[in-house]
């Protein structure tokens, strides 16, 4: 009888190493496929990202590092787990740091390249005017309303530029209709009294710049009045 306990027992112990032995191979398994998830779905975001700006037109400055070396671990891995899936308890090179981790730090710099992309295209696609000059006009009643909305328009462009969109085709729409309010207020700078030379030049600072031909003695008179002249500066381009 307490030899069929003792077996019975040793039965039990074997059968619980062996539940044992498989929920931690199952652990393992579940740690890798989050990794793996992880990695890969950053990867499919830069990825997107990238696609969207070339298609786009906007140029990123990105190259994968060692890219074809990953490649190469990519199909070793495959090809090993195909075989016994229980490699990925003891992969044939460190599975974190030397592939999880980098896949992750490539995407990374990805995203950061196409960051740096979108924000210097809408940059240059805006060629917004001074700040100082803005601040200054402000103080003018005539130009309240139009600074207004040149203001507000601004800083929806800053808060555009700031993050690379989900959606690029989307965002540059939303930009062209931001830049198109934007030059229509600057367009519309009307004041009763303001001569024509004046506004004429103040309209020209909001795009490329005046032309040194506009800075007529009547402008210069004109904003030494009203203390402006620090407002604006002479760019040679």
């Amino acid at each position: 009888m307490l030899l069929e306990r003792a077996a019975a027992l040793a039965s039990k112990v074997t059968e619980y190493e062996k539940i044992k032995a498989g929920a931690y191979e199952a652990e393992q398994l579940r740690t890798r496929a989050t990794q793996f998830t992880n990695a890969a779905g950053k990867v499919e975001m830069a990825q997107t990202l990238l696609a969207q700006l070339n298609q786009a037109g906007v140029s990123v400055e990105y190259t994968a590092t060692d890219a074809a070396g990953l490649m190469d671990k990519a199909g070793a891995l495959r090809i090993a787990v195909a075989t016994d899936p229980k490699v990925l308890a003891d992969p044939p090179f460190d599975l974190r740091f030397g592939f999880v981790d980098r896949l992750a730090g490539l995407a990374t710099a990805a995203e950061k390249a196409s960051s740096v992309a979108w924000s210097q295209w809408v940059s240059q696609k805006s060629n917004l005017s001074s700040d100082d000059v803005l601040t200054a006009l402000s103080a003018l009643p005539q130009f309240r309303n139009s600074i207004a909305t040149i203001k507000q328009c601004r800083t929806s462009i800053t808060a555009l530029a700031a993050t690379v969109p989900s959606n690029v085709s989307a965002a540059m729409v939303q930009l062209d209709s931001l830049l198109t309010a934007h030059n229509s207020a600057w367009a519309d700078l009307t004041a009763e009294g303001i001569p024509e030379g004046v506004l004429t030049f103040i309209r020209a600072c909001a795009g490329e710049g005046a032309p040194l031909a506009l800075l007529s003695d009547e402008v210069v008179d004109w904003l030494k009045q009203r203390s402006l002249t620090n407002a604006f500066r002479i760019k040679i381009r």
